[in-house]
């Protein structure tokens, strides 16, 4: 994590506290994220933290109610959590030894979620509902999709925006993620959020993409060219731009797009052999057996 120093002058930078609190911004922070790996998360536990270190110091140690607590949480910004992500991600990860790398390459997860948001009245206008909720009755929910390092498991980066309407698809946050990777960096990804306009993103990027094959991608036994036992390389048409996006992401995309595709095994202990189907922009076989493609 950064020192306590560099926390305070993001929490000063994002927040203006203009009244003498026994909860300013910075303060809630701590308890709102010890009870992430504690056993006791709850609202009166977090309190009860931070009055003790008030009687170790001299103050007159707060109330033990939570409502002063659960009142100043929401005055942190979001922009300070989403600000800390990359930081402590910096700061966990130093660099690994290249016996972690994968191929002397760093391999990046890139993995998307939702979560729902406190139905207050403002929420509901920057995250909606899921269109199978009935309006007024269910939580607003938020799309996530997060960067995550493969040798350390350390957050790098986060972005947050809808679950639907303009700029909700994982596709459109994944430009704000290309920051935090380098070039030649491997993104191992999930066959659900990796659309055709996500593979031409870090194609134009260069970065190395491996994923399972989409579920609803269909390949043709033959058409491809074969580059080993189940293992060809076929022609992806280029994706059309998305509603959304800007025009300079989408012009260095390639046309088409040669996408390797193999089915491999990947063996567990005790069990039997688990088949999949991968796609990766990796085209040579001799250097990228399907089997370690499959294995990652």
């Amino acid at each position: 994590m950064r020192t306590v120093q560099d926390v305070v002058d993001l929490v000063c930078q994002a927040c203006v506290e203009t009244a003498d609190r026994i909860f300013p911004p910075v303060v809630p922070l701590w308890p709102f994220l010890r009870p992430i790996h504690r056993a006791a998360p709850s609202c009166r536990a977090a309190v009860a933290r931070l009055n003790a270190p008030r009687g170790a110091q001299g103050q007159a140690p707060g109330a033990p109610r939570t409502g002063g607590y659960c009142k100043a949480r929401p005055r942190l910004p979001e922009t300070v959590l989403s600000g800390l992500v990359p930081a402590s991600g910096q700061r966990l990860q130093p660099q690994p030894p290249r016996t972690w790398h994968w191929h002397g390459r760093a391999v990046t997860i890139v993995d998307g979620t939702g979560g729902s948001r406190p139905d207050t009245a403002a929420n509901p206008q920057a995250y909606p509902q899921p269109g199978g909720q009935t309006p007024g009755r269910g939580f607003p929910v938020a799309r996530l999709v997060g960067v995550l390092s493969w040798a350390w498991g350390a957050a790098l980066a986060a972005a947050v925006g809808r679950i639907k309407g303009p700029q909700s698809s994982e596709t459109l946050l994944c430009p704000s993620l290309h920051a935090h990777l380098e070039r030649d960096d491997v993104v191992l990804a999930e066959r659900f959020s990796c659309s055709d306009g996500a593979i031409a993103l870090w194609l134009s990027r260069g970065i190395a993409l491996v994923m399972r094959l989409p579920q609803r991608r269909l390949v043709a036994v033959r058409g491809g060219r074969r580059v080993g036992r189940q293992d060809q390389v076929v022609s992806w048409t280029q994706p059309t731009r998305p509603a959304g996006m800007d025009e300079a992401p989408s012009a260095a995309w390639p046309a088409p797009m040669a996408i390797r595709v193999l089915r491999g095994g990947v063996p567990p202990r005790g069990f039997r052999p688990r088949v999949l189907l991968v796609a990766t922009t990796w085209l040579e076989a001799q250097g990228y057996p399907k089997a370690e493609l499959a294995g990652l």
